[in-house]
């Protein structure tokens, strides 16, 4: 008589514990549900077209600030040429020629 009542305890234990999908327990949905809500927006912040927008408050002063930037460039001397003190173009990190080389 103990051996079927400590059974059926057991049973019992197993039963209570209610999942919303039977087979699927509750932290494995709350995983999937995180993952996938975390997917979306990730996607939604990737894919969504972002334009700058300017205050139509601030629209001159763009406007100005950008005219003078342009002039202020047209009007500055060209500056020579800084020395360089190599002559390989290669890459050593990609093995191709350096395209954009940083003096460090």
């Amino acid at each position: 008589m103990d051996e079927n009542n400590g059974c059926g305890e057991v049973d019992y234990l197993l039963q209570v514990e209610d999942s919303l999908i039977e087979g699927v327990s509750n932290p494995v949905l709350f995983v999937v549900v995180l993952s996938v809500t975390f997917l979306c927006g990730l996607v939604t912040l990737l894919c969504r077209n972002e334009q700058y927008n300017i205050h139509p408050e601030n629209q001159e002063h763009v406007r100005a600030v950008r005219q003078q930037l342009q002039s202020e460039s047209q009007e500055a001397e060209p500056a020579e040429p800084r020395q360089q003190f190599y002559t390989d173009m290669s890459c050593p990190v990609c093995l191709q020629q350096a395209v954009l080389p940083v003096e460090t």
